[in-house]
């Protein structure tokens, strides 16, 4: 690492992700993104009943996914307040919120992950963490095979982060498999490898180091769902979702211990409704 500025640090890290690795190309559509569902002005928000290892023990927590589609500026990768500007294009975000009380203190965290419309790859995400030792912040942006990342955090030596480095077409994200992994191709998928960069929810930087996942697809147990197996060296991670689409994600067990369980789904214009008692609608 060197320091090229107070506070700020300047990391190379393109001998990470530039590994080699031969696959065929990963077996997901863009038609799950292009899909008429998702223009419909509302969002599909569901509740988790959910355990979360913080601390070094697997806790109870309170867990949201929303997903909804939204136009960025052709400028910029942020939201646009004119969708008709030139060169203004749609993403589907989904944000997933998590909230991990842990004794006197807790973790309050949310990841953003942005797909573009017309392709299906994603090209941002975004983190906030909070915790009652401190705030941090993360943001990756994906253009050209690079990804531009900046970190903010309270520790030492982390405080200012900034960084370039390669990716490749095989390379996965951890935190966008909820969403990525429902636009599979689930007639030709049945089994597929990609290098995988773990999670960055957190408070530290992310070093990015990409992990060989070998992923396997079959109708889970009664055949009234998708079941995607997820195998990482001696570690395991199993999806389920919904057979139909959209593809709901039903349940979602980690290596650590961590879990998912849906408990509810809606689809509604959630930025609308936030008068004492309109969290009805998560119920």
């Amino acid at each position: 690492m060197t320091r090229i500025a107070p506070a700020v640090l300047t990391l190379s890290l393109g001998l990470f992700c530039s590994a080699v690795f031969a696959t065929e190309p990963l077996p997901f559509k863009p038609d799950f993104f292009q899909n008429n569902y998702w223009r419909d002005g509302k969002a599909e928000v569901s509740v988790f009943e959910a355990t979360e290892k913080r601390e070094g023990l697997v806790r109870p927590a309170e867990v949201k996914h929303i997903v909804v589609r939204e136009t960025f500026s052709g400028g910029r990768p942020v939201k646009t307040e004119n969708w008709e500007e030139p060169g203004a294009y749609d993403v589907i975000k989904l944000n997933q919120i998590l909230n991990v009380p842990t004794g006197t203190y807790g973790f309050y965290q949310m990841h953003s992950g942005f797909w573009r419309v017309d392709t299906g790859k994603l090209i941002k995400f975004s983190m906030a963490s909070i915790d009652s030792c401190g705030n941090a912040y993360k943001e990756g942006r994906i253009n050209g095979g690079r990804l531009n990342y900046i970190a903010s955090t309270y520790w030492e030596g982390m405080d200012r982060v900034k960084f370039s480095t390669k990716l490749t077409e095989e390379i996965l994200f951890q935190d966008e498999l909820p969403l990525k992994l429902r636009s599979l191709d689930w007639i030709k998928a049945a089994s597929f490898s990609a290098l995988v960069i773990p999670s960055v929810i957190g408070s530290k930087i992310d070093r990015f180091i990409p992990v060989k996942a070998d992923f396997t697809v079959a109708l889970s147990p009664g055949g009234k769902g998708f079941q995607v197996t997820m195998r990482m060296g001696n570690e395991e991670e199993v999806f389920l979702f919904d057979k139909e689409y959209p593809h709901r994600l039903r349940e979602w067990h980690r290596a650590d211990g961590s879990a998912l369980r849906l408990k509810s789904s809606v689809r509604i214009p959630y930025w609308r409704l936030s008068k004492p008692g309109d969290e009805k609608y998560l119920k």
